[in-house]
């Protein structure tokens, strides 16, 4: 009788210090995702010169990154105050991640030491703030979760944590579709923006009013990694639990998730979903084939399901899904070295010689000269192209150059001088240049003003495909080129903006449709890894995602029956999956981030709880 009060005494303890154990992994799940609050951060020197702004006002990424670090300490506090060594998980391959893990952060920490911009890659930009302390944080979580996890029945506390969060989410993302928008109510408003901000809160409304689905995640694309990761999750668990209402739980949050990625259109969360689910199918496909008769109503069910969710979001997935092939399919079209983007440019090319500016098209060629009287316009033959000068406008009727207009400057100590010029076509400025009498006319850029030049920069691949992905083959030729100055080491975390060549003008001309758009991430996890903390960062991440995949395939695929553990681990496993897939698309991002390393340290967990405890549950 004593011993049995003893043992509920003993499992009533280790059930609190269990929720204790979980309790910052629930707030990180289930709450952080959701946190949409006002911070306005002071731009550093060169953060502003690049991103053209003196303060941020951030919604998405400051108080996550603040949360994300204030829930790591307090995880590695409750280690200290819980920890317990005969709850370590030991084995060869509990040793190999840890190792690959501290190689992952050990080059991400040199890169932040010898970055050229320490406090960037130390604390990231201020509307991303995913520098080497979030990713250090990541890791945390990581490690923690895989030393959290003991048993199946752990994997409540993150599932219902995670059903929160995607069910408030469609909640929010619904309201997003309609035109409704819960952020921009007036309860929205009072929640997200401080008081000492209420008098722009109107002001700052109309952007986030015109927003596809993004609930609180800042972007469509970051929905489309998040359900990349939660459709394959939750529908595999909702296929094999047994209880009746954890079914009908399961089944909402898997259709709630696929809801949230047709609002949001993301074709980044339809490959990684469709990568997820082909993974799926063939790790099941004996159980499958055993089961045959239930294959086609399942099937039938699915497209059911699909289809309806299409007809809701008018059409809008069957797009993007045709798109995707389309682009798809043009990916693997032979390169045409003869093709060059700048054939279909209204401006082929703008040069400076001998201060005069020289502006080439497509057929011909006009040349501006500074004169005591003003500007001067030439064709390619020399000879003078009439323009007028009419409110601080220079046009022409001359049908070769009509859509090339030049917005006048004048010196404020002296307004019969010009002091610079805007080139506009069609309307809508795109490139800004000063006059002095020592230099002529020149470049400058249209924010700082200060004298720059039109790079060309080096390129690999894509050439003629600048365009597909919407536009990601122009960011990746780019990109590309940049990581053999990062085999080692990187230029520190989220410093990708400071070293992408943005004076590429043209070619952002092209590919963005604004020569003076910044661009910031190269929408790719694994060319941001390889470009900001380094290749052998980015081949220790690699590593571990091959090791543990690889491991989980060969535990799971192609058997008849299942338990409960194994059910989970495959259910982890594509969600995994289905974010690595979204990643060839889309960056790392603190809204989504750390649901994949907690998920990644479940996985592992559950894994080795699969190899171990041989009880059947």
């Amino acid at each position: 009788m004593l011993e049995n009060v003893k043992q509920k005494s003993l499992e009533k303890k280790e059930k609190q210090i269990l929720i204790i154990l979980f309790m910052p992994i629930m707030f990180l799940l289930g709450i952080v995702p959701l946190i949409v609050r006002l911070k306005e951060v002071q731009a550093s020197q060169i953060v502003h010169e690049v991103f053209r702004e003196q303060q941020f006002i951030d919604f998405y990424s400051q108080y996550k990154a603040v949360f994300i670090l204030a829930s790591s300490i307090v995880m590695m506090l409750i280690l200290f105050l819980l920890f317990d060594k005969y709850k370590l998980k030991k084995d060869k391959k509990i040793t190999m991640y840890i190792i690959i893990t501290a190689i992952f952060i050990a080059f991400t920490v040199l890169s932040t030491l010898f970055s050229d911009y320490k406090d960037i890659a130390m604390w990231g930009v201020p509307d991303r703030a995913e520098g080497m302390v979030i990713i250090f944080c990541y890791t945390i979580m990581m490690l923690y979760t895989l030393y959290a996890f003991q048993n199946a029945e752990c994997y409540k506390y993150i599932i219902y944590s995670l059903g929160l969060l995607v069910i408030i989410s469609t909640i929010i993302g619904i309201s997003q579709y309609m035109g409704m928008d819960l952020l921009v109510s007036n309860i929205g408003k009072q929640l997200i923006i401080p008081n000492e901000f209420a008098e722009i809160r109107e002001r700052l409304m109309t952007n986030i009013q015109k927003a596809r689905v993004t609930a609180t995640m800042y972007n469509p694309n970051y929905i489309g990694s998040f359900t990349a990761m939660m459709i394959p999750l939750f529908m595999t668990l909702a296929f094999f639990v047994k209880g009746k209402i954890e079914k009908i739980f399961l089944s909402i949050i898997a259709l709630s998730s696929l809801s949230l990625l047709f609002g949001s259109g993301s074709r980044a969360g339809i490959l990684g979903t469709i990568g997820a689910i082909i993974l799926l199918g063939v790790i099941f496909l004996k159980k499958a084939w055993s089961k045959k008769r239930l294959i086609f109503p399942i099937l039938i069910g699915i497209l059911t399901i699909v289809v309806g969710l299409g007809i809701a979001t008018k059409g809008i997935m069957l797009y993007k899904t045709t798109s995707l092939l389309a682009d798809s399919l043009q990916i693997f079209k032979p390169v045409n070295n003869d093709v060059d983007y700048r054939d279909y440019l209204p401006i082929r090319d703008l040069i400076i010689s001998e201060g005069k500016l020289i502006i080439i098209t497509q057929e011909e060629k006009l040349t501006l000269e500074s004169t005591p009287e003003g500007i001067s316009f030439t064709d390619k033959k020399e000879n003078e192209v009439e323009y007028q000068l009419e409110k601080n406008i220079y046009f022409t009727q001359d049908s070769r150059f009509i859509d090339l207009k030049f917005e006048a400057f004048f010196k404020a100590d002296d307004t019969s001088k010009l002091s610079g010029i805007g080139l506009v076509y069609k309307n809508r400025g795109l490139f800004a240049f000063q006059i002095t009498d020592q230099e002529g006319i020149y470049l400058v850029d249209s924010f700082t003003q200060q004298k720059t030049e039109i790079d060309f920069p080096e390129t690999l691949g894509f050439k003629g495909k600048e365009k597909i992905g919407s536009s990601r083959g122009y960011l990746w030729s780019r990109s590309l080129p940049m990581i053999k100055n990062t085999f080692f080491i990187g230029h520190g975390p989220d410093t990708y903006v400071l070293e992408f060549p943005q004076q590429d003008y043209l070619g952002k001309y092209y590919a963005l449709g604004d020569p003076n758009k910044v661009v910031d991430k190269p929408h790719n996890l694994y060319l941001q890894m390889a470009i900001n903390q380094g290749g052998i960062a980015l081949a220790s991440f690699i590593s571990l995602m091959l090791i543990y995949i690889i491991n989980s395939f060969k535990m799971y695929a192609l058997k008849v029956y299942y338990k409960k553990e194994e059910i989970i681990g495959i259910a982890t496993l594509a969600s995994i999956v289905g974010y690595l897939i979204a990643g060839v698309f889309n960056d790392s991002v603190v809204s989504v981030a750390p649901i994949f390393w907690i998920l990644l340290g479940m996985g592992i967990a559950i894994n080795y709880i699969n190899v171990h405890d041989k009880v059947e549950v």
